[in-house]
This record gives structure tokens, C-alpha cells and sequence, in this order.
């Protein structure tokens, strides 16, 4: 009985997911290769990174922008459109069973792209310098992201979007912007709805699910830390700290309040041993006082479980959704090796920001 009820139900997966799963297969074909990242990492200026690209995946995008911008610039819009077409394509060929769960991840696309209007509208920066940044992956078209960036300043961004779940989270918050001035209260709130959001959505009814749940938990738990950190360098500490924190992680909140109340750097890295070891990236960060070694060495350890995930999974949900993750880690390596290009950050420096699972 057990085999006929374990064939039954590998035959069911096979019809619902099969197509999606074998497509999935041969775009991971078109990722790029370490020795590709390597390549790009080595090349001497953004010219050579492009000349690179133009024999991948990105080379339409490069095209068909190319007219209208150059250098980093094209290179940031290629990336943000190859991954929005990336992920449409994604949701034309997951089973409806599993659409629901990939459209509230993709949201997050939703939210940077807000987060970046608001942080460049803070700054004062053009609309035009804005658009390469935008990722037209989520629920917001292009039209709706071009209306906000037409908007002039922070205050008027949120009174466009009204009603709307963003909106309604960032009114609450602008009274205070408006005296201090300060962009990261409205930036936090954001990702603390997404998340809160993103975990009460997938509900761990199956093992596919518990994964994905463990993944994003994983996620909300890089957050919080990088956020102590932050705050730990700025001097911050208590109630101030703990309005940014995510619930909803693998961290306890008792754990949590262990950390924020750290009295420096090197015993919060003492404390988060037993999950990760970041003595390597606390020694990088004494010389030159970057939390950018903590983060590389965190997505390091996300990238690593999403590549489990391709792995581990056929005929599943979770073979699209560590799909996803595998493509957004690509896309953040080459952004990462462009932008490193056009500020001289040395090759060194460059290798350590590059997360490669």
C-alpha cells in the first residue's frame, strides 16, 4: 500500500511539476559559471566586464538599452530588466499550486525598488539616475515605478502610494521624517512588513514549504545581525534597536536582546558562533572598520543553503524558488564586480564581496 500511495504520489508531482522542473533545468544552463565571475572579477575596466557579458545570458538587455545609456549605468539596467524578464517567466511556469508562495517572494522587488526612490529622493538624486537601479520584478509596473520617480520628494512618494499597504505603513512614520530628516525609520518599516508578511504566507504544511520557510528565516535572521552590527558601531542601543527589528527568524527574541545588548563587536561575533563563525570577517572588519566582511560571509551561508535546495528538490516548489535565489545571487555578484570597477576598489576586496555558493 505504502508503494502504491509513494508512486501515486511521485506520478501526481510528476504531471504538476515536470514542465516547470525541466525548464528550470535548462535555465540553470545559462547561469553563469565561477571561472565566468572570476573572469569578470579579473577584468581591468567596466569595457572589459561588458565585453565579457556579451557573450551570456544579459547580452539582449545590453542591446536594447545600449542607446541610452553606458559603463556601470547599462550594465545596472541589463541586470534589473534580465532579471524581471527571469522572473516572469518564472511565474508563467510555476503550477498554480505554487504561484501564490513565489508572487509574495518576488514582492520584494516591490519593496527595494520603493526603498530605492525614497533613498534617492532623500539624497536629492534625478529620475534618470534613479531608473538603472529599479528591478521591474515584483506586483509594481514600470509605468506605476516612472509615476513615482515623477514625484518630487520623499513626502510626495508616500502620498502617492495612498492606501496602498506601503503607503499606509511609511504615512505613519513621515511626521517624524519630516522633522529629522532621517530616511532608514521608513526604509526598516518596509522590510519589517515584508517579512511579517513573507511568514505568515508560507505556512509550513510540507516539507517544500518548511524549506522555503527555513530559507527566508535564514534571511530575516542576516537582517537582524547586520542591524545590531550597525547599530553596535553607531553606539545605538535598546528601544531604538529593537523598532527595526524582524520577527519571525530562527533567532529567538531572547537571543535577539542578548545581542543588542553586546557591549562591542567582538562579543556579538562571540555570541553568534554557535550559528556562524564570523572570526574571519571581524579580523577584516579591525582593519578597515567595513560591515561589508559580516555580510559577504552571511550571504555566503544563504547562497550555500540555496544551492541545497537545487539539489536536494525535484519535481517542487522548492526547485523554482532556489532557482530564484541562485539567479538574484548572480545578479548581485555582477553589480557588486561593476560597481567595485567603477570606484578602483582593488581585486582583493573585490573577491571578498563576491558570494560564490
Amino acid at each position: 500500500m505504502l508503494r502504491d500511495i509513494f508512486y501515486g504520489s511521485l506520478a501526481r508531482r510528476t504531471v504538476v511539476y515536470g514542465y516547470s522542473n525541466a525548464r528550470i533545468g535548462a535555465m540553470k544552463a545559462s547561469l553563469l559559471r565561477k571561472n565566468q565571475i572570476q573572469e569578470m572579477i579579473q577584468a581591468g575596466k567596466i569595457a572589459s566586464v561588458l565585453g565579457l557579458l556579451d557573450d551570456t545570458d544579459y547580452k539582449e538587455d545590453l542591446v536594447n538599452y545600449s542607446l541610452r545609456y553606458g559603463g556601470a549605468d547599462l550594465i545596472e539596467l541589463a541586470l534589473g530588466r534580465n532579471l524581471a524578464r527571469t522572473c516572469k517567466k518564472l511565474i508563467r511556469m510555476t503550477p498554480k499550486g505554487a504561484k501564490k508562495i513565489t508572487l509574495t517572494i518576488l514582492e520584494r522587488w516591490d519593496v527595494h525598488n520603493i526603498k530605492t526612490i525614497l533613498s534617492a529622493k532623500s539624497a536629492g538624486y534625478k529620475s534618470e539616475e534613479i531608473e538603472p537601479f529599479l528591478v521591474v520584478a515584483g506586483n509594481l509596473t514600470i509605468d506605476e515605478l516612472r509615476r513615482m520617480l515623477d514625484q518630487g520628494s520623499v513626502e510626495e512618494v508616500v502620498n502617492y502610494l495612498g492606501s496602498s499597504e506601503y503607503g499606509k505603513i511609511l504615512k505613519e512614520l513621515l511626521p517624524a521624517y519630516k522633522t529629522d530628516c532621517n530616511i532608514t525609520p521608513l526604509l526598516s518599516s518596509l522590510d519589517v512588513h515584508y517579512y511579517s508578511k513573507l511568514t505568515k504566507e508560507i505556512k509550513p504544511t510540507c516539507r517544500d514549504e518548511s524549506t522555503i520557510l527555513s530559507l527566508i528565516k535564514t534571511e530575516i535572521d542576516m537582517m537582524n545581525i547586520m542591524l545590531i552590527f550597525r547599530t553596535a558601531r553607531e553606539g545605538i542601543k535598546g528601544e531604538l534597536v529593537k523598532k527595526f527589528i524582524i520577527l519571525g527568524g530562527s533567532i529567538s527574541n531572547e537571543e535577539l536582546g542578548k545581542l543588542m545588548n553586546s557591549k562591542d563587536m567582538k562579543e556579538i561575533v562571540t555570541k553568534l558562533k554557535p550559528r556562524y563563525n564570523l572570526t574571519q570577517a571581524y579580523e577584516r572588519y579591525n582593519e578597515d572598520k567595513s560591515l561589508t566582511h559580516f555580510e559577504v560571509e552571511l550571504e555566503t551561508a544563504i547562497a550555500k543553503r540555496q544551492v541545497g535546495i537545487l539539489k536536494k528538490f525535484i519535481l517542487s516548489t522548492g526547485t523554482i524558488i532556489g532557482f530564484l535565489y541562485l539567479k538574484e545571487n548572480e545578479v548581485n555578484n555582477i553589480r557588486k564586480i561593476v560597481r567595485a570597477k567603477e570606484f578602483n576598489i582593488p581585486l582583493e576586496k573585490v573577491q571578498e564581496m563576491v558570494v560564490i555558493a
